[in-house]
């Protein structure tokens, strides 16, 4: 007898298998560092480098294969802005890869949507950022003109082809107040929908981004009006959760290449990077290289693995502008939302008392 697993059965299961034989399950392929938008937010920094064409492009889709990956992400800047896009999607597709879209959509028409809905099942979702319900604050922030219609446009040219789309919104000062709103309209077009507060330095650790970022007060206001925020954790009186300073995977089960070919932890963060075309390099050697680069971080001393707030913190090192000091897992700004966090938390007393004993400010 065939035994049938569910969907999240067979995922939790291949993520689990990725995660204990270290091999990138998952990778989210920069194809381009261009873009029509100019949001003022954004983190990439385009180097003086040239970016690979095609081929290579291929090359190293090919070697995804042999290195075990799964899932691929395409992503850039904005990918629609390369003509070899769609050739690159039913390259991606022909190998068997489960394929994600990451676009700004403002290049989505009739066409590349009937080219988006021809990958069949091999897509996954498309994702799109949504950055604002009123045409004023979306376009305050792409810095591009009629960009929130057409924006629009490519949501429902997508869902009237029943395309999956996941609708993105970065909680920010402009567009604190049209949270619900935003919610409201992906729940009318049958979107999924994913809200962050997360704003990240640039991948040259110039922090010019972050002041878009809402106070750490801001962010529960927005996220539980009226309400407490009490994360239910029943493992926050056990050891704590933080046991890898990148709680994503990077260097586990997930990684991601940029335009340049290069492998490196995630697209946020700009070092170490890893080649994958040049000299004798492949894709399996880079990901050994990248592997072995956390394995190191695992076995040193960093905040997180001691810290009672992590059960409650999103930090991310992609956040520490610079990223000289891969001890440093968190930052203040991390810090003090998780302390907030915590504190609606029915084990607050016993929580505040293992930090008093850690010596952690709050």
């Amino acid at each position: 007898m065939i035994r049938v697993k569910q969907s999240d059965d067979f995922y939790s299961d291949l993520y689990s298998r990725a995660r204990k034989g270290r091999f990138p399950l998952k990778v989210l392929f920069e194809l381009t560092y261009s873009c029509n938008f100019k949001c003022v937010h954004c983190y990439n920094v385009k180097e003086k480098k040239k970016e690979i064409g095609t081929s290579q492009v291929k090359d190293i889709l090919g070697q995804l294969v042999r290195a075990g990956c799964f899932h691929v992400g395409f992503t850039g800047g904005e990918p629609l802005t390369r003509p070899d896009v769609f050739e690159i999607l039913e390259f991606a597709k022909s190998l068997g890869f489960r394929i994600t879209l990451l676009t700004n959509g403002a290049f989505i028409d009739r066409i590349a949507a009937d080219k988006i809905v021809s990958l069949g099942r091999s897509l996954n979702k498309v994702d799109i950022s949504f950055l604002g319900a009123e045409k004023n604050t979306f376009e305050s922030i792409t810095q591009v003109p009629e960009s929130f219609n057409k924006v629009k446009r490519a949501i429902k040219l997508l869902r009237k082809r029943d395309v999956d789309v996941m609708i993105k919104y970065t909680l920010m000062r402009q567009n604190k107040d049209e949270f619900s709103r935003i919610k409201e309209m992906a729940d009318s077009f049958g979107c999924m929908f994913r809200a962050s507060p997360t704003v990240n330095p640039k991948t040259d650790g110039s922090a010019g981004p972050l002041k878009y970022c809402l106070s750490p007060e801001e962010v529960i206001s927005v996220f539980q009006p009226g309400k407490k925020l009490i994360r239910k954790n029943k493992k926050v009186l056990s050891p704590p959760v933080g046991k890898r300073l990148f709680r994503c995977g990077a260097g586990v089960s997930e990684a991601s290449i940029n335009p340049y070919g290069e492998l490196k932890l995630c697209p946020e963060i700009n070092k170490p990077v890893y080649p994958i075309l040049k000299l004798k390099s492949s894709l399996i050697d880079a990901w050994t290289d990248l592997k072995e680069f956390v394995k190191k971080l695992e076995a040193s001393t960093y905040l997180c693995k001691k810290c009672s707030l992590s059960g409650f913190c999103n930090s991310c090192p992609a956040r520490m502008v610079g990223q000289e000091n891969w001890q440093q897992a968190c930052n203040q700004y991390d810090k003090e939302l998780a302390v907030l966090r915590a504190k609606a938390s029915p084990d607050w007393e016993t929580i505040k008392k293992r930090l008093l004993e850690e010596g952690v400010s709050f």
